[in-house]
């Protein structure tokens, strides 16, 4: 059989016209739809995560070295190991400048526990030698006197070799002032420069060997 219609071409133009609008606007919504879904996922992912790493890399490279980017998001990607990378060195960090403080509070107050216990010692020793001294002299006085130039003479003797084991001590005591503090120097340098200190101060003479694999030791 067949079916038979009588209408104008303009009704049927009409309604697919109705039909392609419908159709266009349908897809032009969706697009839209879908644009805005990946706008917010795209902001919310990446580009608000970047900035929140920004402002806390920015915080850490202003010396605020306490900062770590928090774990807002549930995501394993890059930008979530890059802020854990960041957090671990932070830790290291922070842990290396405890470290060092301490090693510096320590350091400080050994040079002061140095400092003065040399103190003491070049204050108790001179003041024994200058005792010592007053007693030789008035000793060697009287012997003059008494025109005992025998006995005068083993006095001097005696103040002789005092003052030079004293001066031995007051150059010890020099030489350990310049090299306190100076912890954290090569091992090897810092017994290089005690030997180069002791030659100058003396005139026995100190020569230093170093063996393999010492260069690198430390104190």
């Amino acid at each position: 059989g067949a079916l038979i219609i009588d209408a104008p071409m303009q009704v049927v133009f009409e309604h697919i016209r109705e039909d392609q609008i419908y159709n266009i606007a349908i897809s032009l919504l969706s697009i839209l739809f879908v644009t805005a879904i990946l706008y917010m996922l795209i902001q919310w992912l990446v580009i608000k995560r970047v900035g929140v790493l920004y402002e806390y890399l920015t915080a850490f490279a202003a010396g605020d070295f306490s900062v770590r980017i928090p774990k807002v998001w549930r995501t394993e990607d890059e930008i979530t190991r890059l802020a854990d990378h960041f957090n671990a060195i932070a830790d290291a960090l922070e842990r290396h400048q405890k470290e060092q403080r301490e090693i510096a509070i320590v350091r400080q107050e050994a040079i002061a526990e140095e400092r003065e216990r040399i103190a003491h010692e070049l204050h108790d020793g001179m003041a024994q030698l200058l005792a010592y001294l007053t007693t030789k002299i008035t000793t060697v006085r009287i012997h003059l006197h008494k025109r005992s130039s025998k006995d005068a003479e083993g006095n001097l003797d005696q103040m002789e070799e005092v003052v030079l084991k004293q001066a031995l001590e007051v150059r010890a005591s020099i030489i350990g002032l310049k090299l306190v503090g100076q912890g954290g120097t090569g091992l090897v340098k810092s017994l290089r420069e005690y030997v180069i200190m002791c030659n100058r101060l003396s005139d026995f003479r100190v020569l230093m060997e170093v063996g393999p694999g010492t260069e690198g030791a430390y104190i």
